[in-house]
């Protein structure tokens, strides 16, 4: 009569072990690319949101005269200011409301916007585009009007 020893048949062998780590290290590869292109893009949409919603703000600011002043938006470094006047020299800096861009994101702006108290208008038309490392870009209109566009 021939007996079956069971008693040490509870672990994996060393096939069943490097098979499990190919497979993680194949969906790895794909899986991680696909999560970065994720993030930059939704990096790139929340600093969309973030802008026009600072450009609605300062507009909202200079309706309503708040602080009897012109408000406006300017870039520096990787940081969008919302600051009270319209001089960023002669600004008070304890009005001023700030926003860092996440690394991956380029923007491009050449002038500073500033908002009419009272009117709440551009004194003049402004354009800035966002982008992220991979080819896709935002753009972000304002017309003569204050209308914000995106």
């Amino acid at each position: 009569m021939i007996s079956i020893n069971n008693k040490n048949k509870f672990g994996f062998s060393l096939l069943e072990v490097l098979l499990v780590l190919a497979l993680f290290g194949i969906i790895s590869t794909f899986s991680i690319p696909a999560y970065i292109s994720f993030q930059n893009r939704n990096d790139l949409d929340l600093s969309v949101q973030k802008t026009v919603s600072t450009l609605r703000r300062a507009q909202t600011l200079a309706k309503n005269q708040e602080g009897d002043s012109d408000w406006s938006i300017r870039t520096t470094g990787n940081t969008l200011v919302l600051y009270k006047g319209n001089n960023f020299a002669g600004r008070t800096v304890s009005f001023d409301e700030s926003f860092e861009f996440p690394s991956t994101i380029q923007y491009s702006l050449t002038q500073d916007i500033i908002w009419q108290k009272f009117l709440g208008t551009p004194t003049s038309t402004a354009t800035l585009t966002l982008s992220n490392g991979q080819n896709e870009q935002k753009v972000i209109s304002i017309n003569e009007k204050g209308a914000i566009s995106y």
